[in-house]
């Protein structure tokens, strides 16, 4: 929408530039903070007001330049709002007395599963090997839904550094 604006070129690669700093700025460092569950500050950060300043700074001219610049600023706030959002929930983590209730009920589960009387040893050999790759399954699924920037399903940075490149690439041209 910003690259619809009927602005000088220089407005457009201000918002542009503070967008790549928005964006690099969580890729150095509030993303650090994410991975050691260590944000404490929600607050909106000076990179998105610098957004904001930007965004406020054009003074449209034609409708369709209204109707970009009104669609940009509900994004930006659409951003602040995902990135609250991100925030509250980094910060929470899976209650241990779930993880430890679970631990608890796999063990039991595989132990009553190993004592029960089978007429044929290689299916109930089959019965206890699927059930304790189940078990193990679900708690690495718990384990990586716990922290996301670990595990087999993580969260990678690598989306906002192209991000970033991309955003380069349009203040370049």
């Amino acid at each position: 929408m910003i690259l619809l604006l009927n602005c000088s070129k220089q407005k457009k690669n201000q918002i542009l530039q503070s967008i790549y700093n928005y964006a690099k700025w969580v890729v150095t460092y509030e993303w650090k903070l994410m991975r050691n569950h260590k944000v404490k500050k929600f607050d909106t950060t000076p990179e998105l007001y610098e957004i904001y300043r930007n965004l406020y700074a054009v003074e449209p001219e034609k409708r369709l330049d209204e109707i970009a610049l009104e669609i940009s600023l509900q994004k930006l706030s659409d951003i602040t709002t995902n990135r609250t959002d991100r925030l509250v929930l980094i910060s929470q983590y899976l209650p241990l007395h779930l993880k430890v209730l679970i631990e608890i009920m796999s063990i039991m589960l595989i132990l009553g599963l190993l004592f029960i009387k089978v007429n044929h040893f290689f299916i109930h050999f089959i019965m206890i090997f699927s059930l304790i790759f189940s078990v193990l399954f679900l708690r690495n699924i718990i384990n990586d839904l716990d922290n996301p920037f670990e595990g087999m399903w993580t969260l990678k940075e690598s989306l906002f550094e192209d991000f970033c490149s991309s955003i380069l690439s349009m203040i370049k041209n």
